[in-house]
């Protein structure tokens, strides 16, 4: 394969992984479904007070919370979306 073709065909392989994970993905681990997605959701929301935990590191709920606020999602699907 020519090295021009390398590039597109792994954004190609990339794009279309995400999408099968996006789809497939309907398990919910302990920590998500207790404090990231019901953070995500607040922030989301513009509840700030409630979307942060010093318990928790702010990364995933964050992203998670600008996808809930940007696309017309609720945290669980933000969560997908963010983590794929």
């Amino acid at each position: 394969m020519a090295p021009r073709k390398i590039i597109p065909a792994s954004l190609l392989i990339l794009v279309s992984c995400s999408l099968v994970s996006l789809v497939l993905n309907l398990c919910v681990g302990n920590d998500s479904g207790a404090h990231c997605i019901p953070m995500a959701e607040a922030f989301g929301e513009g509840r700030y007070a409630f979307a942060f935990n010093p318990g928790i590191p702010p990364l995933v709920p964050f992203l998670a919370g600008l996808v809930a606020r940007t696309l017309p999602v609720e945290g669980f699907a933000a969560m997908k979306i963010m983590s794929s």
